[in-house]
């Protein structure tokens, strides 16, 4: 079994992967090489996140020199989405490789942050791919979807 940290959207491997996807996408659409693309986006989501669409359009715009239109900003809103599939694809495989286990079972009561707010609520399903519970917490088929680590046993 290997151990290491769970991964983030901060993490290098993690851009790096929607980077290079998205990179191949955004030359299609621009006179921009694929290798200054990828530079580009990695620099853009340093901190782990993509502004949107508009945001990026008017960065590149200026970097770049190149002409905004509607479809460009509408392919980079979805510089997010790419950032969400490598950071779920990579939680599947660290919970994989250091046999992550949930240590609750449905039906379990639950305390967990929302919104800066305690709340309690009930273990309603889990997501074992994910490394998530879906908590009812009292709204009518409201779910949360909390994070194996920020929950807490009552």
């Amino acid at each position: 079994m290997t151990t290491y940290p769970k991964p983030t959207a901060k993490d290098e491997t993690v851009r790096s992967k929607a980077c290079k996807a998205f990179a191949e996408m955004l030359h299609a659409e621009t006179s921009i090489s694929t290798s200054s693309a990828y530079t580009w986006l990695m620099g853009q989501c340093a901190y782990g996140y993509f502004g949107n669409g508009y945001e990026l359009a008017k960065e590149l715009e200026s970097d770049f020199r190149v002409d905004i239109n509607v479809a460009l900003v509408e392919t980079l809103d979805c510089a997010g989405n790419e950032l969400d599939d490598a950071l779920q694809e990579a939680i599947e495989k660290w919970i994989v490789d250091c046999d992550i286990k949930p240590t609750l079972n449905v039906g379990d009561q639950i305390t967990f942050m929302r919104a800066r707010k305690k709340m309690t609520g009930k273990v309603h399903e889990i997501q074992p791919k994910r490394g998530t519970y879906y908590v009812d917490y009292g709204e009518k088929d409201t779910y949360a979807i909390i994070e194996w680590d920020h929950v807490v046993s009552e």
